[in-house]
């Protein structure tokens, strides 16, 4: 199973990322997505084996502290991502570090929802009009 860093953008957040750690993208964007009026996105997101993501994130805050806490929501400035590229280089752990596509796909059952209807079968009636 795996865990994922990552770095979310809104236009709300003020030049900041939201930053976190889940073992699920797909619910991690459908909460947001319930309280976002305009939809932000997650613009940068690491794959790490299993829950490597969440002490990742421990030690980050630790070491840089630059990180900004406010009513249980951490956010950081967007200047941490070359430190957070260093770091991962230099602790020589398995992570990818996610594309626009492949962040896509994982989330895109919640973030465009489908709903089929089948029209034919509402509408699957003789309709004859008389002269009158």
């Amino acid at each position: 199973m795996n865990s994922y860093l990552y770095f979310r953008y809104h236009d709300s957040y003020d030049g900041y990322y939201r930053f976190g750690s889940t073992d699920n993208l797909r619910q991690m964007e459908k909460e947001f997505s319930q309280h976002e009026f305009n939809n932000g996105y997650f613009e940068h997101v690491y794959q790490f084996p299993l829950n490597f993501a969440h002490y990742c994130k421990d030690n980050i805050y630790n070491k840089y502290q630059i990180l900004i806490h406010t009513n249980k929501k951490t956010f950081c400035r967007k200047t941490i991502i070359p430190h957070l590229n260093k770091y991962l280089t230099i602790s020589n752990e398995t992570f990818i570090k996610l594309n626009y596509r492949q962040i896509h796909d994982l989330i895109k059952n919640y973030k465009f929802p489908l709903l089929f209807i089948n029209i034919a079968a509402i509408y699957d009636t003789n309709i004859t009009i008389d002269n009158i």
